[in-house]
């Protein structure tokens, strides 16, 4: 019931994004953002509670600023609780068929506005971007037939060596002028920084609360989450588990239970906190 209702919700938003990118294309302009519509997101940004509010207000700040995609991504070396990883934790207004092949293909080694947001210090256009590998080619190919044609980016950096870049795209390719471009990438470093600080201390809350369940944990159940973070499809991770389709599901389900969340991009989220190798 819950996946049932998770996939409507992401074909209603994502029908959503493509009739507001329409709107968007067609007009060929973008509306000036009023600082009466920032300021509530810019209060917000530091005060979120657990992880829905945190995608919730991404997407409400995408919405706010014209664009029509968004992707928020953490490192936080503070919480070791396994072995030496670092856990790294994502949050995506992006459809999960992107997700999916993203992460199946391994782009993330190869995707040029990671490698420039991990040493830039300013928010940067995608524009100003040159690199010409056939992989970094391929990627932004399939990431345009998601709807991912253009955008910009702001690395981040948090409280205790936190890192994180967070990017807004567009399902088109008008540019927006220079001095609209200017106000969303400043309103954008500024809340992007007041998240980071929602993200560090909801994943201190998870680990707090959480700290025996990762102890608990099986290896069939880890596996899962891993696979499932990495984009493999469900027949394939039945196989791996030797598990059927139902028995999948049966499991998904005990793991939101133990990790006190409602759906599985939530679990991954409260796995990635715990450093269970997600």
């Amino acid at each position: 019931m819950t996946q049932n209702k998770s996939v409507r919700q992401q074909k209603s938003a994502s029908a959503g994004n493509e009739a507001r990118a329409g709107e968007r294309a067609s007009a060929g302009n973008f509306v000036g953002v009023t600082s009466s519509l920032l300021t509530p997101l810019l209060q917000a940004a530091g005060q979120c509670r657990d992880e829905s509010e945190i995608r919730d207000l991404c997407q409400r700040f995408c919405d706010t600023i014209q664009h029509d995609g968004w992707l928020l991504a953490c490192s936080l070396p503070h919480l070791k609780l396994r072995e030496d990883q670092i856990p790294h934790v994502s949050f995506s207004g992006y459809d999960s068929a992107w997700i999916a092949q993203y992460n199946s293909r391994g782009y993330f080694e190869h995707d040029p506005v990671v490698k420039r947001g991990l040493t830039a210090y300013r928010p940067f256009d995608w524009s100003e971007i040159s690199d010409a590998s056939p992989l970094a080619a391929e990627l932004f190919v399939e990431a345009a037939r998601h709807g991912i044609c253009a955008g910009f980016s702001v690395p981040l950096r948090g409280p205790r060596a936190a890192r994180g870049l967070i990017n807004f795209s567009r399902a088109h390719l008008h540019t927006p002028p220079e001095p609209f471009k200017t106000e969303i990438e400043a309103a954008a470093l500024y809340f992007g920084t007041l998240l980071m600080e929602s993200v560090i201390r909801v994943a201190d809350q998870v680990a707090a609360d959480l700290s025996d369940v990762a102890a608990s944990m099986s290896d069939q159940e880890v596996l899962l989450l891993s696979q499932l973070s990495a984009g493999t499809p469900a027949g394939m991770i039945a196989a791996q588990l030797q598990l059927t389709p139902d028995a999948i599901t049966k499991l998904l389900s005990r793991i939101q239970k133990k990790l006190k969340c409602s759906s599985t991009e939530q679990a991954l989220a409260r796995a990635a906190f715990l450093n269970l190798g997600v």
